[in-house]
């Protein structure tokens, strides 16, 4: 990923974050990618947003949204929406199907 490109994620992240009634960190180390698009799939029915971002992206995103800092490791995606109710349904839902491998 170029350096522009990584730029304007974060912008865009930032942007999306200061408005979301919800942000939430969820490690997701071994789920297959089949599973991933299952969480993917629930979130979009639901006009939530899910993603795979590096940690040092997301971080910037977060902090440049005025959120607190987060110190992330391993693999983690974000599920973020307008609605607080929405977004934590999505996690739960997702650490209900796939308990072995997601938390958050």
């Amino acid at each position: 990923m170029t350096r522009t490109r990584k730029e304007e994620l974060v912008a865009q992240m930032t942007a999306e974050f200061q408005g979301a009634g919800a942000i939430i960190v969820c490690d997701y180390k071994g789920m297959t990618v089949e599973s991933l698009e299952i969480v993917r799939n629930l979130a979009k029915a639901e006009d939530t947003k899910v993603q795979v971002v590096k940690n040092k992206l997301a971080r910037i995103a977060l902090k440049n949204a005025g959120c607190e800092d987060i110190e992330f490791t391993d693999t983690n995606l974000i599920i973020w929406s307008d609605s607080q109710i929405t977004a934590c349904k999505i996690a739960d839902n997702a650490s209900n199907d796939f308990k072995e491998v997601f938390f958050h």
